[in-house]
Order: C-alpha cells, then sequence, then structure tokens
C-alpha cells in the first residue's frame, strides 16, 4: 500500500539554516562542546565539592557573551546556559545549608555540655 501524499515533501532535517557556520563555530569549535561536557560532568560526585560546576558555569558565561556579542542568543543555547546558572545555585544553597547545619550541632554541643 502507498502512503498517502497530500502534495507537500516532507521536510529535510539535514538542512541547515543559511548562517549555520558561524553558530558551529560557536558550538562545535570548542565552548559548545566543552559546556555540554562540563554540564554532564557536574552531576558526578558529590555535589557540594564538584569543582566541576563553577568550571561549567564560567564556561557558559563565556558562551554567552560571545553568543550576545554575534547576535545569537538562542534557545538552544540559553537553555544550557540556564542549567549551568542552576547547577551553580544548587551546589551555593548546598554549601550553605551543610555550614548552617554544622553551626546548629555545635550550637547543641555547646549547650548539651553545659
Amino acid at each position: 500500500m502507498q502512503p498517502v501524499s497530500h502534495g507537500k515533501s516532507a521536510p529535510s532535517h539535514t538542512a541547515s539554516p543559511p548562517d549555520a557556520g558561524e553558530e558551529e563555530k560557536l558550538w562545535y569549535g570548542g565552548l559548545g562542546g566543552a559546556l555540554l561536557f562540563g554540564l554532564e560532568q557536574n552531576w558526578r560526585g558529590d555535589a557540594a565539592s564538584n569543582r566541576q560546576v563553577l568550571a561549567s558555569l564560567a564556561t557558559a558565561q563565556q558562551l554567552e557573551q560571545s553568543a550576545l556579542a554575534a547576535g545569537r542568543g538562542g534557545w538552544r543555547l540559553l537553555s544550557h546556559v540556564y542549567r549551568a546558572y542552576f547547577d551553580a545555585t544548587v551546589q551555593a544553597r548546598l554549601r550553605f545549608e551543610q555550614a548552617r547545619e554544622a553551626r546548629a550541632y555545635e550550637a547543641i554541643a555547646v549547650a548539651a555540655a553545659d
């Protein structure tokens, strides 16, 4: 049985936008790949001590500045930049809460000793 054709051809998923060369340089030329790899590394190990989180944030900020300067701050890029900021915020919040908890336990220990 033949598929029904409505006179429209299927969209080509291999076609590149006219200005794809600059975007590819921005993404695949270094920073984009480094950011994606770094974001994956953010999930490895202890969140409070993972140094990759801040390195990923620095890469995201650098890529964000480059993209915005070139007028290319698209949603795909910004979603990864948002994730880098989110990971850094989660890490900072975790460290803050751990320090707060340690101070609370110290206060309890002092009060129990008295």
